[in-house]
């Protein structure tokens, strides 16, 4: 059995166990430590804060028990079909309530179905007890053509469809598409707090969709959505994608003259659980000011039949600009047995400032982190842990130039350039990969100011054969390597690799011009790696503790501090909890390498603020726990 097929067993048993918190055991349950101190503030904040505006109109109760000739707007006289739901003549304000323990059967669809602004049409439920079950085969579930001021919440969707192959079509279990639109009047989609599953991770199933198709690709692209939120779903048992934004790449390239079809605005996936899909987690494309965070995403890339090569990992962004993938956990990855890529996030091609920031990426087929040809982005503060390596992206963190449908993208796009990677934890221990690689797999030299500092980079595994600290691919011209630390047990077995000539660019650090060679000691690395050190793993090593900490609170902000005691220190991780949550990077709030945070709370209630520091060798010491009321 391989190891990572022994991590997915484990991982299982663990969650089985013990839920969606962390499995990590270098978290300190803090649910038993005592808080340090008590705060309380007046402040003006809610305790239950909306995602989504309340319709103010009918109320159509749909229940088993119903009968398809009542009107449906009592309690006592509800309706009974999915049909009966299908041919109502609904207008804004409009809830459609399914009573909960129930299962319906059959295809909820709509054509042009709009509700108002703050004052949606609403699909939801009513009663006591488990979600309401909307179930369908071999057909979407719940799909709205053209939709706006829709909310769908509180309900569970289940489908089901064929095996996957080449003559199978696809369906989605809930699906919003906008088909040869031409005007920009959509938005206000809200998805929350359903379940949703399939049958299986080899069935041809989507999970959660937005899709669109351009009605003249020649033309300027138009904005056919804004404003959609997708948050605190789960979705399970899904052949294809969990939940997914696209469009124009299944149809024609786009004018040479733009750099990007900007199909959607303000997309938030944020706060669901995915797992057990064929293909990819969560996949956003085709967006503008996005974000991916506090998601927890696992066993992804489950297909292994036909061996159908899909850019399978947890979560990826796709020709998006300014997207945020803050505060997610992502594990147990895999290729669907074709031998790419199976990373935990991707950072694909086409993209422009893409933040990928406070994520845990541990235990994957492929990398942690990937990225594809992308401009002007950001790898920092992750932690990338055990990650095998074992497809073409060799990596803990892998750095390429590839792009797919090269000609429907603008000839500059095929580059890397301005990425920063900084203080990221790679914690490695498989000796037949790399803790960083970059590649070249287009062939075009198109590498501009890159960055890879301030990262801790420990291997602990056995001796290494064919591992690499660093490896840097041909025709790959790396700006600058910086004040990187790196750590192990034996310092007599560093190796790095770069078979590009550097110039030096007369950057600050004063680099000096640099001759590659096809493997170098780390005295040779260090002439290119600016400031880094190399120091034996040390076991007795304890982080600072903080103590004494006082929080105030001020414009609308908590203000943190605290003193240290003496010992080793790279950063404190600060967490918001609720009462016996365990800290987790779905609970982060951030890092802090001062003894001073401040951060801006959303919703009013009773929380527990954690101060947990982190030595520059990756390991804990005592939290400190505080209450806080607002």
């Amino acid at each position: 059995m391989k190891k990572y097929q022994k991590l997915l067993i484990l991982s299982l048993l663990a969650l089985s166990s013990c839920g969606t918190t962390m499995t990590n055991e270098k978290y300190e349950d803090v649910t038993l430590l005592k808080e340090d101190k008590e705060f309380t503030f007046q402040t003006n904040l809610e305790k239950d804060v909306l995602d989504y505006p309340l319709s103010k109109g009918r109320k159509i109760y749909v229940s088993n028990e119903g009968d398809d000739n009542n009107d449906g707007l009592s309690e006592n006289k509800p309706i009974k079909t999915i049909n009966k739901v299908n041919s109502l003549s609904l207008q804004a304000g409009d809830n459609i309530l399914f009573k909960k323990g129930e299962t319906f059967t059959g295809a909820l669809s709509f054509t042009s179905l709009s509700g108002e602004d703050n004052n949606p049409i609403t699909f939801a439920s009513y009663g006591e007890g488990n979600k309401p079950i909307i179930t369908n085969k071999f057909s979407n579930v719940f799909s709205i053509e053209k939709g706006s001021n829709i909310v769908v919440r509180d309900l569970k969707f289940v489908g089901e469809n064929k095996k996957r192959d080449e003559t199978t079509t696809c369906y989605n279990i809930i699906s919003f598409s906008y088909s040869f639109v031409k005007e920009n009047k959509y938005k206000n989609i809200y998805i929350c707090d359903n379940e949703v599953e399939g049958n299986g991770t080899d069935s041809m199933l989507m999970g959660i969709t937005v899709t669109s198709t351009e009605y003249d690709y020649k033309s300027s692209p138009i904005n056919v959505l804004d404003n959609c939120i997708i948050r605190r779903n789960k979705v399970s048992n899904i052949g294809r994608s969990g939940i997914h934004s696209g469009g124009w790449l299944n149809n024609q390239p786009i004018n040479q003259n733009e750099g990007h079809v900007n199909k959607y605005t303000n997309f938030h996936f944020d706060s669901n659980e995915v797992h057990d899909v064929g293909c990819i987690g969560i996949y956003i494309m085709d967006c503008t000011d996005s974000t991916i965070n506090r998601n927890l995403v696992y066993n992804t890339g489950m297909y292994n039949v036909n061996q159908v090569m899909e850019g399978e990992c947890g979560i990826m962004a796709l020709c998006d600009i300014n997207c945020d993938i803050m505060f997610n956990e992502v594990y147990n990855c895999f290729d669907q047995k074709t031998g790419f890529d199976a990373m935990g996030i991707d950072i694909d091609w086409n993209t422009d400032n893409i933040k990928v920031q406070y994520n845990y990426c541990h235990d994957n087929q492929g990398g942690g982190i990937g990225t594809m040809a992308n401009q002007n982005s950001f790898i920092l503060n992750n932690k990338i842990e055990n990650n095998e390596g074992n497809t073409n992206n060799k990596g803990a963190i892998t750095v390429s130039n590839f792009t797919s449908r090269y000609e429907a993208v603008r000839e500059d796009w095929h580059a890397v350039k301005n990425l920063k990677i900084k203080d990221n934890l790679i914690l490695h221990n498989n000796q037949d990969t790399h803790a960083f690689q970059v590649k070249n797999t287009n062939g075009d030299t198109n590498f501009e100011g890159n960055e890879f500092t301030d990262n801790h980079l420990i291997y602990n595994g056995e001796k290494a054969k064919n591992f690499y600290w660093i490896n840097v691919d041909s025709s790959t011209p790396w700006y600058k390597f910086a004040n990187n630390k790196f750590y192990s047990d034996d310092n007599t077995q560093f190796r790095a690799f770069e078979s590009t000539e550097y110039f030096s660019l007369n950057n600050e650090e004063g680099a000096t011009p640099y001759e590659p060679t096809k493997e170098k000691s780390f005295s040779e690395w260090q002439k290119r790696d600016l400031n880094s050190t190399y120091e034996l793993l040390d076991s007795s090593l304890i982080a600072a503790n903080p103590y004494d900490a006082n929080i105030k609170y001020e414009d609308e902000k908590l203000i943190f501090n605290w003193k240290v005691n003496t010992g080793d220190i790279w950063h404190f991780n600060l967490y918001e909890l609720q009462e016996n949550e365990t800290p987790s990077y779905l609970n982060m709030i951030g890092e802090s390498n001062t003894t001073n945070f401040t951060y801006k709370p959303t919703k009013g209630g009773t929380y527990y603020y954690v101060i947990q520091p982190e030595s520059n060798q990756g390991t804990y010491g005592k939290a400190l726990k505080l209450k806080v009321n607002l």
